[in-house]
């Protein structure tokens, strides 16, 4: 009977089972194809998360962006992944091959599911395209049901297993060692037991098993973070990754992020002590799941049963938690960006805050979380008591309510709040709660309470103003009037309010819709009394117009008029009578009387001035700056003192040429010391002037030119030096040189070259500007100063006024000439001397000139490279040409002018030249700049020397005239100690008589080296040389030079010559330095003397020799080896 009843008992047992089991696979098939067309939604969702990041981190490179997706495994999910633009363009694409599903899946009908194109980065404008695996639904149902299928089997099994071993027992009469244990405990003991800290494998039998047909993620790994196992389902969730297999890192399969924190939570598991009992640790990490997504798994860490065995890992998705946890904070975060505040509320629990946004807690100064605080309890800390009451009762009836309260919450301001509780109908039967919305109108009342301000204030100005003021509409009927006009009427504002404006006030002086002004006398409230009505529109719109009238009482100005004009009447018969052009003014500076002599000069005569301002009348320039100067007599009423102008001022008057006149001006108080106005005395000065002026032009112009000589534009450089350094300003400089010009004058003479320099000087002042100024400083060099102009803004004019020159052609006597100008620019630089300035300019317009000509070059600085590109050939080509003897010498005799020519020496002035092989002549002054900033002038002049003693020029004529050969000389030389003894020895080496030789000493070096010039001679004169002072006139301060100078000959300056036949202060001056030359013994010499006209007007005057066209051309010396020009150089 038992055995029948057990038997019974198995077989329900097994029906069961399998019914249960049935049950659950139909179950889980429909929940596995819902899920998993959810699934593979979020998984492409994750794809594109980690691609998003990967695109993120590698900065939109798309060569870096394969590397990173490289390793990404696909899986069985997606056959492709696909990364396009937008307009469809494909930027990278990888295949996978999906895994194979089980063979007895293969019936299932695939899950027909598309996952749409996903944004990548929407500023790249790129896509994320997943193609699904055709065979993806039914893998995944197959992988869902086979572990609750071998599960039900395994389990019937193993019920199965116990109850035959249960009736087993009960057959065999409880024996000892039953059926089984004879079976199995010889093999159990007969294997070894493994020993602590061996690891777990597949093949360790039954606990193996068991893990394998866990449906979670079971993995085991031993101490050094290494898989030593992991069951079917964490192979299938990390499936392709080489990280899962035994012996794989298990922080590979975690996302790079959370590997910290996941070896943190694995050491705090390691330390426990042994045997000590307790729950898993569960730790949420990001992991790199087998589609290569990222997958958020919830991990419980097992505590070891020994230190320093093995762990065990449980592994569940928290892919739902995350999400729902992950929308929560979304809603959260969206309504935290609300700008009301909101609020749900209990009405059971007397008004418990459930649930309150951002904004809500800032306006009701509440913590992070207000758990367990009800609204009531929170209103009453700042609210009024009858506003709490009545929410207190709205909510506990669970009814609408709308009111505004003040809240005030500690040293915080007031805060006004509008609050809405509104019942929330959504709400389950039986659980009600009260939405509440909490509106900040803090800044509307305090809006308000402005505007009403405002309106209070401008009442009371209205009212308080000392302007009687009327507002009528447009019918003429009064609305508004102020006290002042009441006053004014003498009238009450009951009298005034309502009343017609047409009945107080003249129909003229109502407003049409535009400002009026107009005056009344006499007619308010007094007699006499002048008053100045202005009417304006205030506003205009249909139907309704308003106007103002505006009454200011100016009696007593008008008065205050009429006794100015009184006093200015007096003040006019007292100035009659007084000579100089006096203009008297009014203390606001507009004219009240003109005398007939101020009249003259300012050119006003028939004309009445008077009230126009002084400055119409008087406009003064700055003669020297050219700038408008400030109106004196405004300035002496605003000082109270007289004042005077320094400086030369121009008086300019329309129609009528600038006079030159002395202007003063003083205040004039009346007996009280009170100020009334100003009187400006004008003096008549331009013949004073006009003198001083030519004086001054003399000392500081070119006279062939009229241009700015070499002595003023250091004298501008100066003062705009000084602003550089004090000031920090900018000015540039050019320098000048005009390329071709000696072809001009070997070809047509001086007079053609003075011509052109003339035209040319004439087109670069063209170019300039008004503030520029342009500078003669010897021969065909000019400079530019450029005020308050970078040297990148010089480039411009500089190249505007080579352009002007390179188009220009000169014509002489039939023939044409075509030039080019080379240009230097500087910038004025702080801490360097004006003659450093202009060397650097000369050095910019010789790189430009070595560059190739008719070029502009900026200067860097102080040129630098100058040494190392552009002087090298100059050093070059001068030290070769006193190696080869390229230089050669020419020889220019001046006739002497006075009776027998025996009685007086045979002057020939020596001329070096450089004459290269198949190179035009260079004469001296060309190439001397180049030797004198290589330091090669001495050199040249002592080679000079050497060669001249060398040839044993003729010192006798054959009329015994002694012959006088003239060398020029640089104060560098003059200043060598070893110069004299290297003379002295060359003289007494060749026989060379001292008595023919004389040195010529530019007056520019006498000037800046007057004692090493006086030194020189005074050694030299004692062996017999001679001396000659070259360029001498040029300054006003000659004549103290050569008062105590051994000179011998006077080299009158070719630009006061050449001017004694049309200017007579020149011929004046050539006359006075003859004069002292003949007391002191000293010959003249008169250079460039082209015409006959000029020769003989300096024979009259008494200058003993004369250079130039007129008198001969240069000659050669015979008996002086190639002292022509040679014949390579022609």
């Amino acid at each position: 009977m038992i055995g029948r009843h057990l038997k019974l008992a198995w077989l329900i047992l097994n029906l069961a089972l399998l019914v249960t089991i049935g049950a659950a696979l139909g179950v889980g098939a429909r929940a596995v194809v819902t899920e998993s067309a959810r699934e593979l939604e979020w998984q492409a969702q994750q794809i594109r998360q980690f691609a998003s990041a990967a695109l993120e981190w590698s900065r939109g490179n798309m060569k870096q962006l394969h590397t990173w997706l490289e390793p990404l495994p696909v899986g069985s999910s997606f056959s492709k992944l696909e990364i396009r633009k937008k307009s469809g363009t494909v930027l990278d694409i990888r295949y996978r091959a999906p895994a194979g599903a089980p063979f007895w899946a293969s019936a299932l009908p695939p899950l027909a599911d598309a996952v749409p194109e996903l944004p990548l980065n929407s500023k790249n404008s790129l896509v994320l395209k997943l193609v699904p695996a055709p065979s993806r639904a039914a893998s995944q149902l197959a992988e869902a049901l086979y572990p609750a299928l071998a599960s039900g089997v395994g389990a019937i099994l193993i019920a199965n297993l116990f109850f035959w071993m249960y009736l087993r027992r009960i057959a065999m009469g409880r024996m000892e060692q039953t059926h089984w244990e004879k079976s199995v405990s010889p093999r159990l003991a007969s294997e070894p037991k493994a020993p602590r800290g061996t690891t777990l494998s597949r093949s360790d039998g039954a606990p193996a098993e068991c893990f394998e047909r866990f449906p979670e993620a079971i993995v085991v790994c031993d101490a050094e973070r290494r898989v030593s196992y992991a069951n079917a389902s964490a192979q299938a969730l990390f499936r392709h990754t080489p990280a899962i297999e035994p012996g794989g890192a298990v922080f590979e399969l975690i996302a790079p992020w959370d590997r910290s924190r996941f070896e943190e939570a694995l050491e705090i598991r390691e330390e426990s002590e042994e045997g000590e009992e307790g729950e898993a640790r569960i730790v949420r990490i990001q992991a790199l799941t087998a589609l290569g997504g990222i997958r958020p798994l919830d991990v419980a860490i097992s505590p070891p049963a020994t230190v320093g065995t093995e762990l065990i890992l449980s592994l569940r998705d928290a892919s739902t938690a995350q999400s729902v946890e992950n929308s929560l904070e979304l809603r959260d975060q969206l309504l935290d960006m609300l700008s009301q505040g909101l609020a749900i509320v209990s009405p059971r629990d007397h008004g418990e805050i459930l649930y309150c946004n951002r904004t809500f807690r800032n306006l009701l100064r509440l913590g992070v979380s207000p758990g367990g605080t009800t609204l009531p309890s929170v209103l009453a800390q700042g609210a009024e008591d009858g506003a709490v009451r009545n929410i207190q009762a709205a909510v506990e009836d669970i009814e609408p309510l709308d009111l505004s309260l003040s809240w005030r919450s500690g040293d915080h301001p007031t805060a006004k709040l509008a609050l809405r509780l509104a019942p929330l109908a959504t709400e389950p039967a039986g659980s009600p709660s009260l939405a509440v919305i909490l509106h900040d109108r803090t800044e509307e009342a305090v809006a308000l309470d402005r505007i009403e301000t405002e309106l209070a204030r401008y009442r009371t100005i209205l009212e308080e103003m000392p302007l009687g003021l009327c507002i009528a509409d447009g019918e003429g009927k009064a609305l508004f009037l102020n006290a002042r006009l009441a006053e004014l009427t003498g009238k009450t504002r009951s009298q005034l309010v309502n009343s017609a404006v047409e009945e107080w006030l003249p129909w003229d002086a109502k407003a049409r819709g535009r400002v009026q002004y107009g005056e009344l006398t006499g007619f308010l409230s007094g007699a006499g009394q002048t008053l100045r009505v202005s009417t304006l529109l205030l506003q205009k719109t249909a139907g309704k117009d308003l106007y103002a009238y505006l009454f200011d009482d100016i009696t007593v100005f008008r008065q205050q008029i009429q006794t100015a004009a009184e006093e200015a009447e007096r003040l006019q018969l007292t100035l009659d009578s007084i000579a100089e052009g006096i203009i008297t003014t009014n203390k606001d500076g507009f004219i009240q009387y003109l005398n007939p002599l101020a009249r003259r000069l300012t050119g006003l005569e028939g004309h009445d001035c008077v009230g126009m301002p002084i400055a119409k009348v008087l406009y003064l320039l700055d003669e020297k700056k050219r700038r408008p100067l400030a109106d004196p007599v405004l300035r002496a009423i605003r000082i109270g003192k007289t004042v005077k102008f320094r400086h030369d001022v121009l008086l300019v008057c329309d129609g009528k040429p600038e006079l030159a006149v002395d202007v003063s001006a003083t205040p004039i108080f009346d007996r009280k010391q009170a100020l009334i106005g100003g009187v400006v005395v004008i003096k008549d000065v331009s013949e004073q002037r006009s003198l001083t002026r030519q004086m001054k032009m003399r000392a500081s112009r070119d006279p062939l030119t009229g241009l700015v000589n070499r002595r003023e534009l250091l004298s501008l450089l100066e003062s705009l030096q000084y602003e550089v350094d004090e000031y920090h300003r900018q000015h540039s400089l050019c320098y000048m040189d005009l390329d071709k010009f000696k072809i001009v004058n070997d070809t047509c003479g001086h007079p053609a070259g003075d011509e052109l320099l003339r035209q040319i000087s004439h087109l670069m002042g063209q170019c300039l500007r008004t503030q520029d100024v342009l500078a003669r400083i010897g021969g065909d060099e000019f400079c530019a100063l450029l005020p308050n102009t970078k040297a990148d803004d010089a480039r411009g004019v500089a190249e505007r006024i080579r352009e002007t020159v390179k188009s220009f052609r000169f014509t002489w006597d039939g023939k044409y000439f075509e030039l080019g100008i080379s240009i230097g620019i500087v910038e004025l630089a702080q801490g360097i001397g004006v003659e450093e300035n202009l060397s650097a300019a000369d050095k910019a317009c010789y790189v430009a000139k070595e560059r190739g000509r008719d070029l502009v070059h900026v200067s860097a600085g102080r040129e630098p490279e100058f040494g190392k590109t552009t002087l090298a050939p100059w050093n070059e080509r001068l030290l070769e040409a006193m190696e080869h003897d390229y230089f050669r010498f020419a020889v220019r005799q001046a006739q002497f002018l006075h009776g027998n020519a025996r009685s007086a020496p045979s002057f020939h002035e020596v001329l070096l030249q450089l004459c290269e092989p198949e190179q035009t002549p260079i004469v001296a002054s060309a190439f001397m700049p180049n030797a004198r900033r290589l330091d090669l002038v001495a050199v040249i002049e002592r080679w000079a020397i050497s060669k001249l003693f060398a040839t044993r020029p003729q010192f006798s004529g054959p009329d015994g005239r002694s012959h006088v050969y003239s060398i020029p000389l640089s104060a560098v030389t003059l200043a060598e100690n070893s110069f004299v003894p290297f003379l002295l020895e060359l003289s007494e080496g060749y026989g060379v008589p001292s008595s023919s030789i004389c040195f010529e000493i530019a007056e520019n070096d006498l000037v800046q080296n007057y004692s090493v010039v006086r030194h020189f001679m005074s050694k030299c004169r004692e062996h017999g040389y001679r001396f000659c002072l070259n360029q001498f006139g040029g300054g006003f301060s000659s004549f103290a030079y050569i008062r105590n100078l051994p000179l011998d000959f006077l080299k009158i300056d070719d630009c006061l010559t050449h001017r004694i036949e049309i200017d007579h202060l020149d011929e004046a001056i050539v006359s006075a330095i003859q004069n002292i030359a003949e007391r002191m013994d000293i010959r003249t010499i008169a250079q460039d003397v082209n015409t006959p006209s000029l020769l003989e007007r300096l024979r009259n005057l008494g200058v003993h020799y004369a250079q130039g066209a007129a008198v001969e051309s240069s000659t050669a010396r015979p008996g002086v080896p190639a002292q022509g020009v040679d014949a390579r150089c022609t």
